[in-house]
């Protein structure tokens, strides 16, 4: 408020000359706004209110703020001083005074001011900073830079020393003796205290952060070439555990978990875009240059808001927003190409006929039975290439490199009032393929608008997001699978077309399954999401404010099946028999719309900081499915449902429709910012459980920052510790999906109420048991519930050698209960049906280890250097498993129950037989009558005399990681920079299989596998190579760990060079506000004991799926 020169004269005798006895603290940022503007947002947080004539506040400056949780005092002097203000607090009052600083007349030494020093002023990336005070030390002359950074400032012939402040930045004094331009490049704060953390439903700072919480710096993957933004996080912060899918376009997704999920079943996290629960989809297709943070939600502290749904943890996505200020526009662009991470080498045909030849020759077939002297020089010397080939699948079918491109524009500005931000983006990606048959393409648009009502103390805003992916793919006989087992499988010596040109014949033809004759599967969804915000700080309650957010989110599936086949046709030209023709259509609509209501209350009195936070949410989903199937159609050319036969169609629709409620609470307490407490919990209802069958997730965190005491004064001194924190925390979270005992994968709905269906033997008649309809199998309404993981987790946070080294060590339990399962063995089935599940006693549980450390260093102006390290390690295990009867429980090498990490049973090996001696001297399955020198033996485990199933023991460890880290890498010299990531996982086990066990010799196809025991060889990677597929009942190929491989690997998960030409060029380059050249990779180097074999991040185990890609690209981003 303005009052008079003379009511700040009669009220600054009273001023208390201690100052602020009971400092308040702020949160803002600020960027070019009025000073007046500062002082009424200060008014409206706190209950200070200001004095100043109407001459005082400088009308041509702009102020820049940005603070967490900073007292007022700090605020006010960061921005006053240097601008010739005092200020002085009247305690009896509230009121804080403004006056101008005492001018020196002449007489006390003043002169004239005579030079000009302007200059430019840049953050550590080269981008201009606005809003800089510059200020000549020792006088009152003071500036600020404009929106490229730039500044000018008269200042006295004997000043010296120019001082540059900006909030959360270092501050800095530089010598302009002799000098007119000046370049200042500043470094931000380290100081993890004071980082904002977005948390559910709100924010908060790292120091009085309670919980397990993880942020992700999404600066670090903009311009990388990664497909998704599930495949982005991978290494990049401690609890973030995933495994990639492959590499097919479109289709290559990571699994996420989160500290391993909750469960058995490693169910992925809840991913939350900018407050609203969305989906994965949502989330792997956002753009990063849209995105302002991602925080991951690890314990119960943290999820607990999100009650029923936060128990494989949350990853939390705030998108960005506009910022005052002159409009920025930003475009980039990325050209890239893409090639297996490994294609194992395959074998020629002469070797491949060589090793037929031995593998009878070990059959007692004597040599060369299969491929005589002169068909094997013909083979050798190609004299017959339609007849005995040498194809290289690999080389016919697939590119060297894969073609990929993106482009992105976004523009951001507004004023005081109105703040927008909308951008676009482009994605095509083609794939291995030689032909046209699989690509995808992706569109992204995002807008967001803002707009303040100050006086009222109102903001509102919309944000609108909408994605459009197309995908095209070969016919459903032509999936990545068989494409790539076909190429994998197929033997060398057939070719590939017949001497007129034709494709020759045969069904696992890669080249006919990539033409675009043999059908495609083409796949779009449009998906459109909206969301809309009021927040209104109450004027006359202090630090009440009321939030308002509503959202509508719209999904519009559409997939068409067209399965044909290219012609193939035998080497005297008999055409093969096409498959049948079909068509598959099929449309799905989804659609959600939540709500939320939320109060907030906060204030501070004393020393003493408090904050209460109530919400209601409600989502409601529906979805409607429309499919419909042809067949006999009478040609190939004609494509639609209308040109199918009656006989076999099927039309189908279904719909759905679900909703869900959740009350949420939290209270966040801070004494002297030094002890915490921060209480939640949420109360959650579904329409998936009977009526009246609510839960109740609580949670409780406490903090103690051990580094605000007096006794660790000394600590500090030394350069031990900078900052030190502890944390703990205990909660319930749940999980409110239901699944079918019989099937895992399948989510059962309503199981509570009553249902018929027509099941086979259901009656008796005439003493024999008929079909009928019966009562499907009820769950009872008490038992069902949600499964509910107690969740602990102790923390403690640090930072040492002047805050350069910062770090933190979690240490997390998890214990699952509550699953719904079949009645163990033993009881009687009533005739017709099995008994219902019920509620079971078995529980799960995880636990382990988190670790993390950042450390960075400016050696000079031009050299700086970060090094970041994360590390997650658990164990888990089965307290009980009702699944599990009596029998298996009694058996210590099968059971599950108390055994940990392990990937199946099987026999344990020891080595090749070398002789009949060792056949007949060591026990061998019955089933196993014509063993020979190189066949497996496996140990007698339980010291019969003979091999069983009760042999089998555990083998392995399991296939998804229990050990994962990443190593980040930056350094930038002048206007280069390179940042690179390292990321890998402990021991593994995967099992070959397939292909990669070359069970019958005419199935042998990489080179590698030509290492197979002969007597010449008798410590080779593989058992004797045969041509009698089955022999001695699959001895040599029955499950044991002979087969295992450890996929542990260590991967240049990204790379980025970059080159600043605006800070190598700033002359030249005046009308661009930034430009970066780079060059980026993904997968790039890859060490792995599996690489010999196959990728080792795949999921599958016999290789046939799209490989995972190694991506290079050259980008530019260029700003005006």
């Amino acid at each position: 408020m303005k009052l008079t020169a003379a009511f700040i004269l009669v009220a600054s005798m009273s001023l208390s000359a201690a100052g602020f006895s009971q400092d308040a603290k702020i949160t803002m940022h600020l960027k070019g706004v009025k000073m007046a503007k500062l002082l009424k947002l200060i008014e409206r947080q706190t209950a200070y209110r200001f004095a100043y004539s109407n001459d005082i506040l400088p009308a041509d400056v702009n102020v820049s703020v940005s603070a967490v949780d900073q007292p007022v005092k700090t605020v006010l002097e960061s921005v006053l001083d240097i601008h010739g203000i005092n200020f002085r607090y009247l305690e009896a009052s509230n009121i804080i005074v403004l006056s101008k600083k005492p001018e020196i007349n002449s007489l006390s030494g003043q002169t004239a001011l005579d030079r000009v020093i302007t200059g430019r002023v840049t953050n550590e990336n080269g981008e201009p900073l606005e809003g800089v005070t510059v200020s000549a030390k020792g006088s009152n002359a003071a500036t600020t830079t404009d929106a490229s950074g730039a500044f000018s400032i008269e200042v006295d012939a004997s000043v010296s020393i120019l001082i540059f402040s900006y909030i959360d930045m270092e501050r800095q004094e530089v010598n302009v003796n002799g000098k007119q331009v000046v370049s200042v490049n500043m470094k931000r704060k380290e100081n993890i205290a004071e980082e904002v953390v977005v948390v559910g439903y709100g924010t908060t700072s790292r120091k009085k952060l309670v919980s397990a919480v993880s942020t992700i710096k999404t600066d670090k993957v903009v311009g990388l070439p990664f497909t998704n933004m599930a495949d982005a996080l991978a290494g990049r912060a401690p609890g973030i555990i995933t495994q990639t899918s492959g590499g097919e376009p479109g289709q290559g997704f990571a699994r996420i978990a989160i500290r391993g999920g909750s469960g058995p079943d490693r169910d992925g996290p809840l991913y939350v875009i900018d407050n609203i629960i969305g989906s994965y989809s949502q989330f792997a297709n956002l753009q990063p240059q849209d995105i302002e943070s991602i925080s991951v939600l690890k314990d119960a502290a943290a999820t607990a808001v999100y009650g029923a749904r936060g128990s494989n943890g949350i990853i939390l996505v705030t998108t960005k927003k506009g910022k005052s200020g002159k409009t920025t526009v930003n475009f980039s662009a990325l050209s890239e190409w893409g090639a297996p991470t490994v294609l194992p080498k395959r074998i020629n045909s002469y070797n491949y006929a060589l090793a037929v030849n031995r593998a009878a020759e070990l059959d007692g077939l004597g040599p060369n039975y299969r491929y005589r002297p002169g068909r094997l020089d013909t083979i050798k010397n190609q004299l017959d290439p339609y007849q005995f080939g040498n194809t290289d699948w690999y080389d016919i079918t697939l590119r060297k490199y894969t073609p990929q491109k993106r482009y992105g524009v976004d523009m951001s500005g507004g004023n005081d009032k109105t703040t927008y931000f909308v951008s676009l983006a482009y994605f095509n990606q083609g794939s291995n393929y030689t032909t046209n048959v699989t690509t995808f393409d992706r569109y992204n648009a995002r807008a967001s608008v803002t707009n303040n009502f100050d006086k009222a103390g109102i903001k509102v805003g919309a944000n609108l997001d909408a994605f459009i992916t197309k995908g095209r793919y070969p016919g459903p006989s032509a999936d990545a699978g068989a494409i790539w087992s076909h190429l994998q499988n197929t033997p060398p010596l057939r070719p590939p077309y017949n001497q007129d040109g034709t494709y020759s014949d045969g069904s696992d033809h890669p080249l006919v399954d990539i033409d675009p004759r043999t059908g495609y599967v083409r796949n779009q969804s449009n998906n459109l999401n909206t969301n809309v915000f009021l927040d209104w700080s109450i004027p006359w309650v202090k630090g009440l404010k009321a939030s308002f957010q509503g959202n509508y989110r719209f999904v519009d599936d559409f997939s068409k099946r067209w399965n044909t086949r290219a012609p193939q046709f035998s080497s005297i030209g008999v055409p093969q028999p096409l498959p049948t023709i079909t068509l598959e259509q099929e449309a799905n609509k989804y659609w959600t719309y939540t709500i939320q209501s939320k109060l907030e209350y906060t204030t501070s009195f004393g020393e003493h900081d408090l904050g209460v936070m109530a919400l209601f949410e409600q989502a409601e989903e529906y979805s409607d499915n429309m499919s419909a199937f042809r067949t006999n159609f009478v040609s190939p050319s004609v494509d639609q449902l209308f040109a199918g036969g009656v006989d076999g169609l099927r039309n189908s629709g279904t719909g759905s429709e679900g909703g869900r409620q959740g009350v949420v609470g939290r209270l966040q307490y801070a004494y002297a910012n030094k002890y915490l407490l921060e209480a939640s919990f949420r109360y959650d209802g579904t329409d998936n459980f009977a009526p009246n069958r609510w839960g109740f997730f609580p949670s409780l965190g406490l903090g103690w920052v051990v580094s605000s005491e007096k006794f660790f004064s000394g600590i500090k001194q030394k350069g031990i510790l900078d900052y030190l924190k502890l944390r703990y925390s205990l909660g319930v979270v749940g999980d409110v999906t239901y699944k079918d005992p019989n099937n895992e994968n399948r989510v059962t709905r309503f199981p509570y109420i009553s249902n018929y269906g027509l099941n086979s033997n259901v009656y008796v008649v005439g003493g024999s048991l008929v079909n009928g309809f019966s009562e499907g199998r009820l769950v009872d309404p008490l038992a069902l519930s949600w499964y509910k993981t107690n969740d602990y987790n102790t923390g403690l946070d640090f930072t040492t050698l002047n805050n350069k080294l910062s770090g933190s060590v979690d240490y997390f339990y998890k214990r699952t209960a509550g699953y719904i399962t079949n009645p163990a063995a033993g009881y009687t089935t009533p005739l017709g049906t099995a008994l219902p599940p019920v509620k079971a006693n078995s529980s799960f549980r995880r636990a382990g280890w988190e670790f993390q450390l950042a450390y960075s260093n400016t050696i000079s102006k031009d050299i700086f250097y970060s090094i970041g390290a994360n590390l997650t390690t658990y164990q888990e295990l089965w307290e009980r498993n009702d699944r599990e009867d009596s029998v298996t429980l009694k058996n210590p090498f099968t059971r599950t129950t108390h055994e940990t990490d392990f990937l199946t049973r099987g026999y344990v090996n020891n080595g090749f037989y070398g002789s009949v001696e060792d056949i007949i001297a060591n026990p061998r399955r019955t089933s196993a009558n014509q063993l020979a020198a190189g066949d497996l033996y496996y140990q007698d485990i339980n010291g019969d005399g003979k091999l069983d199933g009760n042999d089998q023991v555990r083998i392995g460890n399991s296939a998804f990681p229990h050990t994962s880290y990443g190593v980040n890498l930056t350094f930038g010299f002048k206007s280069l920079s390179l940042d690179m990531l390292w990321q890998g996982t402990g021991n593994r086990s995967f099992y070959r299989d397939g292909t990669l066990q070359s069970r019958d010799a005419t199935f042998i196809v990489f080179d590698y596998q030509r290492n197979f025991w002969t007597p010449e060889n008798p410590n080779a990677d593989f058992p004797r190579a045969t041509l009698q597929s089955g022999l001695n009942s699959n001895n040599n190929y029955t499950t044991s760990d002979f087969w295992l491989v450890n996929a542990r690997y260590l991967r240049l998960r990204s790379l980025r060079l970059a080159f600043d030409a605006k800070k190598q060029f700033p002359t030249q380059l005046n009308f661009l506000s930034s430009c970066t050249v780079s060059l980026n990779a993904t997968n790039l180097l890859t060490f792995s004991p599996a690489k010999k074999y196959f990728d080792p991040e795949t999921s599958s185990a016999s290789n046939y799926g799209y490989p995972v890609q190694k991506v290079f690209s050259l980008g530019i981003n260029v700003g005006f």
